[in-house]
C-alpha cells in the first residue's frame, strides 16, 4: 500500500521540477578544452562576474605541480 503512493509522490515531485526548470531559467554548463582552453576559462569567469571559484581535482594533480594547495 505505501509503495503506490512513494510512487505517485515521486511523480508528483518529477513534475514540479520539471515545470520548475522551464520557468526559472537554469544555466547551462560550459567545457572548455584544448589549447588556450585556460584562458578562455578565466575569460568567461571575468564576464560573469564571479570572484571566487571552487576546483575539484585529484591528488595526483597536487603531486605533480599542476595546482597550489592554499
Amino acid at each position: 500500500m505505501l509503495f503506490p503512493l512513494q510512487v505517485k509522490a515521486y511523480k508528483g515531485v518529477m513534475s514540479a521540477i520539471k515545470l520548475a526548470t522551464k520557468i526559472i531559467p537554469m544555466p547551462k554548463p560550459t567545457l572548455f578544452s584544448g589549447a588556450g582552453a585556460s584562458l578562455e576559462l578565466c575569460d568567461a569567469i571575468a564576464q560573469m562576474g564571479i570572484k571566487r571559484v571552487m576546483v575539484v581535482t585529484d591528488s595526483m594533480l597536487v603531486k605533480l605541480g599542476l595546482l597550489k594547495v592554499r
